[in-house]
């Protein structure tokens, strides 16, 4: 056994049986701790009980041994399966929109199959099962779907396609009105478009489009990080993209969500300071977090603003409150 190892290690050694139902252990006739360090010559003696509760996740701090660790891991799997399967689709969820997919697009059965397989898995619950318990990546898992499904399917839908094709819910995006997004998509006029949450783009900001499979474009900045740092493969689904250049009235004027970060020196009443400013200019606040560090307080506010003209005078304003320190832009 390995130096260093404990009664646990020994118990595994066993059977993994006599280690899922340990509850204790004597060495040398005398009652020890799970820690213990066992040493040359030791007598050591398992104690177990069939109503054990298991294993504790303390334990895999504890052992030393490659064999103790995986018999323990493989116990979790066991006895949360079903609940690391449903969080392992959601994270999988979450990283396919990420990249302006549907998982449902990417999970067909010959894809899946395939990356199981390749995964040395035995179904894709396995898969999501292995993600749910944090041993495996998403994003690793929804790049290697995204890569089979190219390979599968390997037509990429054009702009004209994307404003009659079905999506995922079974409704078909239509031409909508000039006025109903404010966005010309090159080659097609003004289509359904939905705007990114990853960058938060603003009239005013240089945009750019990706055609996702069956959600019409996602509009993005174009100094985004998954714009910039996108694989070659997907730039290919980019589409330019602009403003629409209109009159706009007071009713039809439209308001975008964007993300401001505020860091500032931890003061009483400063909260306030930055509220006025925000009631006074009558932005509407969808949220507002704040958190303190050793010395500062950050603030993370989501608003409604009409374009990134406002939001640069929203943050000279902020910038000249005594003790803000540093305004940014929320990207993710």
């Amino acid at each position: 056994m390995p130096t260093g190892s404990t009664p646990i290690d020994f118990a595994y050694s066993i059977h993994s049986g006599v280690g899922n139902h340990m509850i204790g252990a004597k060495v040398n006739g005398k009652i020890v701790t799970f820690d213990y360090v066992i040493k040359n010559g030791d007598r050591i003696e398992i104690l177990t009980a069939q109503n054990a509760k298991g294993p504790s996740r303390d334990w895999l701090n504890i052992v030393k041994s490659t064999q103790a660790r995986t018999k323990i891991n493989q116990w979790f799997r066991k006895q949360y399966k079903d609940e690391d399967i449903v969080k392992g689709k959601e994270l999988l969820e979450i990283a396919a929109k990420q990249r302006g997919y549907n998982l449902s697009y990417l999970t067909d059965h010959a894809v899946v199959e395939t990356i199981y397989r390749r995964y040395g898995m035995k179904s894709w619950d396995a898969i999501c099962a292995s993600i749910g318990y944090g041993s495996m990546k998403e994003r690793q898992v929804i790049q290697k779907l995204i890569d089979e499904t190219l390979k599968v399917k390997k037509e990429l839908p054009s702009p004209q396609q994307i404003v009659t094709t079905n999506t995922a819910e079974g409704e078909v995006l239509q031409r909508n009105k000039r006025h109903s997004s404010g966005i010309i998509v090159k080659g097609v006029g003004d289509i359904a478009v939905r705007f990114s949450k990853c960058c938060g783009p603003l009239p005013g900001d240089e945009i750019i489009g990706y055609i996702t499979r069956g959600r019409g474009v996602s509009i993005h900045r174009k100094d985004c990080v998954n714009i910039i740092n996108m694989p070659q493969d997907e730039k290919e689904r980019l589409i330019e993209a602009s403003w629409l250049e209109e009159k706009q009235t007071a009713e039809t004027k439209r308001t975008y969500v964007t993300e401001i970060q505020i860091t500032c020196l931890d003061r009483m009443g400063i909260i306030v300071d930055v509220s006025k400013i925000l009631t006074d200019m009558k932005l509407p606040v969808k949220s507002f977090n704040a958190k303190t560090t050793k010395s500062n307080a950050v603030f993370n506010v989501k608003i409604e603003i009409s374009d990134i003209y406002q939001l640069e005078e929203l943050t000279r304003k902020i910038l000249q409150v005594r003790d803000v320190l540093e305004i940014i832009r929320v990207s993710s």
